[in-house]
């Protein structure tokens, strides 16, 4: 049982061994990487191919260590097998030799019990008391056997339970090992996953930089085509405008020429005869003004006079109000009164005397009324004289304000004519002078045009030379990433090739490592036989040496009670014939337990030879880990560099990004300012038209004015002549 619990250590040891080279190979991938590795030169870097060259043998160490691997579990498997199947013949062998000890204890323990009835049945008569202690010790040595007996069953009992706690644990260590391979494959398919990714991501970057350097370079061009398209439409708006001055400077000299001409007209036209026509306008208008004042004044007093009359009017017809309301008042009484006479019929003297009165009041009335009607028929007769009075004066006050509308719309005319002719003076004037401001402005501006046609020249060749440069120094950059490239893929081929060599070595090492293995688990196996038979022979003489001292007791008891018994004896025959059986087989299991020694020595023998070839192993598993432990450390340095390779790629794309957007800023800022110059000369140009077109209308008009003007005066003088 003890050689059972050292196997299932050692196997245990052997599992915690194969995991920690499994993860220690996991950790040997070129993804864990130490911080802080540093290996030839630092700027050292990759191009896509080389990479991917990379990644594919490091590829191949995977699939290698995978395979590794599955023979390592399959050994494991097998091993796992073997042991447990020689354990189960092991078990199944004490398990039979327990069974053939318990059946001959059986067979032994009924042959004693028949001796023991056959003497009792036979002898009970004749022994007395030494009869009845021989069979207390025939039955303490029956109880003996039985405890022995009981003792095996238990012991059975045991090995069945450890047997079972082996298969429980033997499970648990297949699921174990079930369950590693699966752990190993995930890891091994998130590493492989890893490489994919990696791969991708460079392949994806180092096309996105292609691309961009063809975007820069399209861009480049482009922008190369719009410049030269700037320059060459520049030059053309320069000699436009160049052409343009010029006929400007002639126009202007023409405008200057025909302003002098008219100036002189209108001096000799601004002589005696204007001031004449204006002496005679004035002491027209002064007629017409005295005129005006005295239709005034005559328009005051009708006016004064309608307003009497109209007062007068209110009065008479307030007046005939007031006698309407008496009128009433009086009818309202005669009503009353006739009410009251028709109430009272009692007497028709007081109706009489009444009638009388009512007469004499309605004669009264009538009177009064017909004069009132005569006053207002003389009133009414006098308001409409004084209406056509008023109608007269209102007519006269209409046609002299007519006349005076007609005198005062001819004086505004006329006032008018100078006026406007004064003011279309000024405006020439005005807009010559703004002109020649404009002409200024334009010189100015053409000469602005030309000082920033002359800086996005220099910009531009500035700009020239400063992408030059920067190919130059990205060419520069290249062909150095390109050498030092060259210099580490031969690194890596060199270093791969060793790394080959020391795999094909560790492989051929780990092969004697596994024939070894074997060879000492057999020859284990054998001492472990040979010590199980040692201890069961040693167990079974032992058992044999006391059953045999025990013999020896009962031949001295017997031969001191049975002096003359011839069945005591035939039993001492018996006893001895079996004491020598007994003997012989002591004999021949010491000639056995001596075989079996020297068949120990010399396992152990081998098992130090054995002991000496691991030694030498383990010297080359740590050659092996030296070997792996520079390899994880030069991959870390390549995964470093390639990571800083990475950071530099991305810093240069940053760069670059950065320089395209100021030159794009650059680039639009000029073309902003381009297109604002452009605006500006279109709009210079566009206001040179509209003036040139303004100053052919206004030159038109003011040569029809003055041409009307002229004839005007041709009549004026006219008329003065014929007047004179």
């Amino acid at each position: 049982m003890k050689s059972d619990d050292v196997k299932i250590g050692e196997l245990k040891i052997s599992c915690s061994e194969v995991q920690s080279t499994r993860i220690k190979s996991c950790s040997s991938s070129p993804f864990h990487l130490p911080d802080g590795a540093s290996l030839g030169h630092n700027n050292l870097t990759f191009r896509e191919p080389e990479a991917i060259i990379v990644i594919k043998h490091l590829q191949e160490q995977i699939k290698s260590l995978e395979v590794e691997e599955t023979s390592v579990q399959m050994n494991l498997d097998n091993v796992v097998v073997a042991l447990a199947t020689e354990q189960n013949a092991s078990f199944r062998e004490k398990y039979d030799e327990l069974d053939q000890d318990a059946r001959i204890v059986r067979e032994v323990a009924r042959t004693n019990h028949k001796q023991l009835c056959s003497l009792h049945n036979e002898r009970f008569a004749e022994i007395n008391c030494d009869t009845t202690v021989k069979l207390s010790i025939s039955i303490a040595e029956i109880a003996s056997h039985f405890d022995l007996l009981r003792h095996g069953y238990n012991n059975v009992l045991a090995t069945f339970e450890e047997c079972f706690q082996f298969c429980s644990i033997l499970s648990e260590i297949l699921e174990g090992f079930r369950m590693l391979p699966r752990s190993c494959m995930v890891q091994l398919k998130s590493l492989i996953s890893g490489h994919e990714s990696i791969n991708s991501f460079m392949s994806k970057k180092f096309k996105e930089v292609e691309l961009e350097k063809n975007l820069l370079s399209n861009q480049l061009y482009d922008h190369q085509k719009q410049i030269r398209d700037i320059t060459s439409d520049l030059e053309n708006r320069e000699k436009v405008a160049v052409d343009q001055c010029l006929r400007h400077d002639m126009e202007k000299d023409e405008l200057l020429s025909l302003v002098l001409c008219l100036q002189k007209e209108v001096s000799q036209s601004s002589s005696s005869s204007l001031t004449r026509e204006n002496e005679a306008l004035r002491k027209e208008l002064d007629k017409s003004k005295s005129k005006l004042k005295d239709t005034e004044c005559k328009l005051k007093n009708i006016i004064q006079d309608k307003v009497k009359l109209e007062g007068e009017k209110a009065q008479a017809e307030r007046e005939i109000k007031n006698l309407q309301g008496q009128r009433a008042i009086l009818e309202r009484d005669i009503l009353k009164r006739d009410s009251l006479l028709d109430k009272r019929h009692e007497s028709r003297s007081d109706f009489n005397t009444v009638r009388g009165l009512k007469a004499e009041a309605q004669q009264n009335l009538q009177n009064d009324y017909e004069k009132f009607e005569l006053i207002a028929f003389e009133m009414e007769s006098e308001i409409s004289s004084l209406k056509e009075a008023l109608e007269i004066t209102v007519g006269e006050k209409e046609e002299a304000y007519v006349k005076n509308e007609v005198l005062n719309s001819e004086l505004e005319a006329m006032d008018n004519k100078l006026n406007t002719a004064y003011f279309e003076m000024g405006l020439l004037k005005e807009e010559l002078r703004t002109m020649e401001q404009r002409l200024t402005d334009s010189v100015s501006s053409s000469k602005g045009f030309e000082d920033s046609v002359n800086l996005l020249t220099r910009e531009k060749e500035e700009m020239i030379l400063q992408l030059t440069e920067a190919l130059l120094e990205v060419e520069v950059e290249k062909s150095a990433w390109a050498l030092k490239e060259k210099s580490l893929s031969e690194k890596l081929n060199t270093s791969n090739y060793e790394i080959v060599k020391l795999l094909e070595n560790l492989l051929e090492v780990r092969k004697e490592l596994d024939l070894c293995k074997d060879q000492c688990n057999g020859f284990r196996e054998k001492l472990r036989v040979s010590e199980e038979d040692i201890k069961r022979e040693k167990d079974f003489s032992m058992l044999r040496l006391s059953e045999i001292g025990k013999l020896k007791e009962e031949l001295n008891r017997f031969k001191t009670d049975t002096d003359g018994n011839e069945d005591a004896m035939c039993y001492l025959g018996l006893v001895s014939s079996q004491f020598h059986s007994r003997s012989a087989e002591v004999h021949s299991l010491r000639s056995t337990l001596l075989r079996v020694t020297g068949e120990r020595d010399s396992l152990l023998s081998k098992v130090e030879q054995l002991r000496g070839l691991g030694d030498k192993i383990e010297i080359f598993e740590g050659k092996y880990d030296d070997l792996q432990s520079i390899a994880e450390f030069f991959l870390q340095e390549m995964n470093h560099r390639i990571s800083r390779f990475e950071v530099e790629i991305k810093e240069d794309a940053h760069h670059n990004n950065e320089e395209c957007s100021k030159l794009r800023m650059k680039l639009n800022s000029t073309q902003a300012k381009l297109d604002t110059y452009r605006r500006r000369l279109k709009e210079a140009l566009d206001e040179m038209k509209v003036m040139h077109s303004k100053y052919q209308e206004a030159s038109t008009n003011l040569k029809n004015k003055l041409r009307t003007y002229g004839q005007h005066i041709l009549d004026l003088t006219k008329r003065l002549a014929e007047k004179e």
